[in-house]
């Protein structure tokens, strides 16, 4: 990248950062907060719960490019985690050190569960998306590379961290967009950079005690902070309905940053 940052992304077909996070910002408030004031305002007996992320939680699998993080963040998100998972009596899929990330973009989503050797293209996917990735970080300079997560917020099918990358981190996923594309692999920048804490994997009505024991500590949770990015990486995951197993994040190759 030979052009100065700003002039480098007008120069390329995506919307600017500050269009970007408009449209995420709204986002987490109409699909998250307003959700999250819907279930504290009607507290009827009849009003609505919390569902079962049917969607995400299914077995599927996809190939993913996503930044990682240390402490002192992903100590108290794990803590807030389990914290949820004990308020649903286990009913969740949980994300701690070993799966937490921001993801940058997944890649041929899809029902059922991913295997380097059940996967054709495994090998040829995981090498140019490896490449796109080693190419983006040796033209980052590495500073800078941080997101300012906000507080934890549901919408009443997850609990997630909404976040703000800086100007240096969304340039190299843009960075990492590009050079994947160029390579054949299309990845699509994110809708938004945020940390998922739970999804839910039951049910609960809105009169039934674990709403409000949500609600309580989703309220009680103060916001996370800016955090450095600790790595980018390219790897793959499997989701099961199953809370035991849960997301479970492979990673192949990271890249410190």
């Amino acid at each position: 990248m030979s052009l100065p940052l700003r002039e480098y992304l007008m120069s390329l077909d995506i919307p600017s950062l500050d269009d970007r996070l408009a449209k995420s910002r709204q986002i987490y408030q109409n699909a998250f907060q307003a959700a999250q004031d819907g279930l504290v305002a009607n507290n009827s007996d009849s009003g609505p719960g919390l569902e079962r992320n049917t969607k995400n939680i299914d077995p599927q699998s996809a190939f993913l490019v996503g930044y990682r993080f240390n402490d002192p963040l992903t100590s108290p998100v794990d803590t807030l985690s389990q914290r949820v998972q004990s308020v649903l009596g286990g009913q969740s899929l949980t994300y701690d050190s070993r799966n937490l990330h921001a993801t940058v973009s997944d890649y041929k989503l899809a029902p059922g569960v991913l295997l380097p050797d059940g996967d054709a293209d495994f090998t040829s996917i995981v090498t140019e998306l490896r490449s796109a990735v080693e190419q983006a970080v040796s033209e980052c300079t590495k500073t800078g590379l941080s997101i300012t997560f906000r507080e934890p917020v549901t919408n009443g099918q997850t609990v997630v961290v909404p976040g703000e990358p800086s100007a240096e981190l969304d340039a190299l996923s843009v960075r990492i967009i590009e050079e994947a594309q160029a390579r054949g692999i299309g990845l699509k920048l994110p809708w938004g950079y945020h940390l998922t804490v739970n999804r839910f994997a039951a049910s609960f009505p809105r009169s039934t005690p674990q709403v409000d024991e949500l609600l309580k500590l989703l309220q009680s949770q103060p916001a996370v902070g800016k955090h450095h990015a600790a790595s980018v990486f390219v790897g793959y995951f499997n989701t099961s309905p199953d809370p035991k197993q849960g997301f479970q994040l492979e990673i192949v190759n990271s890249w410190g940053l």
